[in-house]
């Protein structure tokens, strides 16, 4: 039951392998297509660069990947199309980078960079600046690794970009652990995984346990350092990553290397190279692996074998120009010599990794990465200074603007209260008027009255003198009423 069901995965595994093949043909068929299109246009030159990219994530092919990003470039500029070649520019970097040819690389992404800042594309012009970073910093050149990745994070910064702003912090933390910055190498890292973090990106959160875990092994902090490392191991897992579980083992080796546990550091050493090995794009990795595993030989005072993976480690990097990891390579190979009391060879060898290391970490080039972020440092407090003095400039107008409006308020409320005032002085003058003559009127009438009061009672009082002289003159009624009795009788 245990073999069907091992043979049904692995069916399923050359299915799924087959898929992507096809698809992979397919992407790389269409892009063969859209060159040989004699009537190009913008879209196309879009489509064509989108196919570069599906292209080169998931084929070597050298020849058709240099001829479409040379294509793309010179169909741009036919077109008078800038964002098609800064694009074109740019994928011609990330191919001569992958190629190993690094001054044509610089010089690709510095027309790309050119053009993008012309455009005011940012979110390209961080692209270009970050691979550059790498380019710059897989040939030991810091001072002009560390300038690009201040310029991507400057970018970054200006257009709030947290994932840029995180890979700027990372790889300027990858330099500083090159140079044996651990300190500083961690401030980084930590940065970055903290806007990881909140942007959820599981991928990048554990390259940044990863990178944290290596830090705090270098700096022989070993408890931190199985902390990080089995953090990103967890998240490798889940995503069924087998090459970060590889980068894990390789840091477990040289963990237990500095322990002095040589055959565990063997063993996870061991583990890993079988799943590197294979990987053509991991080549850093796999020189890395041979170093543990020849430091763990010579741990073992196996000094032949020890030897063996050294050499094996120089050939490649020789091959893949990768020289920041020769003088660990001619430090193993002096103490492998050295032990097998071979001193002439031990001292050559160790003359070389002087030599090498030296070239490396010279104190002019730390001066210069240093100046750099001095410089970057002074230049982001003087940007946070103008921000406050625009601030404050802002704030004082406003004041300003709230007094003037205060002011117009004020006044505008005085002028109504003068107006109204007037209103209501003018509305008593008439009142007082219309009152004034109204009691006139009243005087007047009261005047009249008693001029008629007066004519009337001299009216009454002639009335009632006629009446009492009247009352004289004529008998009295009783005197009538006798007089008419006596008449009758």
């Amino acid at each position: 039951m245990k073999r069907l069901f091992i043979v049904i995965l692995c069916c399923a595994a050359l299915v799924s392998r087959g898929n992507e093949t096809l698809v992979q043909q397919e992407a790389a068929d269409s892009l063969r297509v859209l060159l040989n299109d004699r009537k190009p246009d913008t879209v196309k030159v879009l489509q064509a660069d989108r196919l570069w990219n599906a292209v080169f994530r998931n084929s070597h092919n050298d020849s058709l990947m240099l001829r479409s990003a040379k294509a793309i470039v010179n169909l741009s500029r036919k077109l008078r199309y800038p964002w098609g070649e800064a694009r074109g520019w740019y994928d011609l970097g990330r191919f001569y980078h992958h190629a190993e040819k690094m001054d044509s690389s610089v010089a690709c992404f510095d027309a790309s960079i050119a053009l993008a800042l012309k455009l005011n594309n940012k979110e390209l012009a961080i692209q270009a600046y970050t691979t550059q970073g790498r380019v710059y910093r897989k040939v030991t050149d810091f001072v002009n690794a560390t300038n690009a990745l201040l310029h991507a994070l400057k970018l970054a910064e200006e257009m709030r970009s947290k994932a840029g702003i995180a890979n700027s912090y990372n790889e300027l933390g990858n330099i500083c652990n090159i140079q044996n910055k651990y300190r500083q190498a961690i401030s980084y890292h930590r940065k970055a995984l903290a806007l990881r973090l909140e942007l959820r990106d599981s991928l990048h959160i554990s390259h940044s346990y990863f990178n944290l875990g290596e830090n705090y092994q270098k700096a022989n902090l070993f408890d931190s350092s199985f902390y990080f490392l089995n953090k990103a191991l967890e998240i490798s897992r889940n995503r069924h990553n087998e090459v970060g579980e590889a980068y894990v083992y390789e840091s477990f080796a040289t963990i237990y290397n500095k322990k002095k546990e040589f055959a565990r550091s063997l063993e996870y050493a061991s583990r890993a190279l079988t799943i590197i090995e294979p990987e053509i794009e991991e080549k850093d990795e796999e020189i890395d692996l041979l170093e543990d595993i020849g430091r763990s030989y010579n741990g073992l005072k196996q000094y032949d074998k020890a030897i063996a993976a050294f050499l094996k480690a120089l050939s490649e990097i020789k091959k893949y120009s990768i020289p920041q990891d020769i003088a660990y390579v001619y430090s193993g190979l002096s103490e492998a010599y050295e032990g097998k009391r071979d001193f002439v060879h031990a001292l050559e060898y160790y003359k070389t990794f002087k030599k090498s290391n030296d070239s490396i970490f010279n104190n002019e080039n730390a001066a210069k990465v240093s100046q750099l972020e001095i410089q970057y440092a002074q230049e982001k407090k003087d940007k946070v200074r103008d921000l406050e003095e625009k601030a404050k400039e802002a704030d004082h107008e406003a004041q300003i603007r709230q007094k003037n409006i205060i002011s117009v308020s004020v006044g505008i409320g005085m002028l109504l209260v003068v107006v109204f005032s007037i209103f209501i002085f003018n509305r008593f003058r008439l009142t007082q008027r219309q009152k004034q003559v109204i009691e006139e009127q009243k005087r007047a009438v009261e005047e009249q009255k008693k001029i008629v009061e007066e004519k009337n009672k001299d009216i009454l009082d002639s009335i009632h003198y006629a009446q009492r002289i009247q009352n004289n003159i004529l008998p009295t009624r009783k005197y009538i009423d006798r007089t008419l009795k006596r008449l009758k009788n």
